[in-house]
């Protein structure tokens, strides 16, 4: 049986990674439509089927076109903050700290491999 705590811990990380996903898929779209508005007919992202190879143009394609803009930030911060909703949800079924932070650093490690790469050349 979950105690108080963790009954609460699951609801906040449940509750929190559904409101990141929306937001982090609104952010996605608003890239797109930026993205998509300074690229060729025959070079523009199609707003559905996404995949890692796509996510990681898009991100190229939005650095090298915004250099300063926020969105891409902005869509780094959500997956940090989903990453820790991920965590609270994990504390809270009763995983414990450690296997929760190990989990994170799997996720850090993803970020590192895949997502650095997007850098614009």
């Amino acid at each position: 049986m979950l105690s108080t705590p963790q009954v609460v811990s699951l609801a906040l990380g449940v509750v929190g990674g559904a409101s990141v996903g929306v937001v982090s898929a609104v952010t996605t779209l608003a890239m797109v439509h930026a993205v998509n508005a300074k690229l060729p007919a025959e070079a523009r992202f199609a707003e559905f089927g996404w995949y890692l190879g796509k996510t990681q143009r898009l991100f190229r394609e939005y650095r090298r076109l915004y250099p300063s803009g926020t969105l891409y930030r902005r869509q780094m911060q959500l997956l940090f903050t989903g990453l820790g909703c991920v965590i609270l949800a994990a504390v809270g079924l009763g995983f414990g700290l450690p296997a929760a932070l190990m989990g994170g650093g799997l996720a850090w490690a993803w970020r590192v491999l895949y997502v650095r790469g997007t850098e614009p050349s």
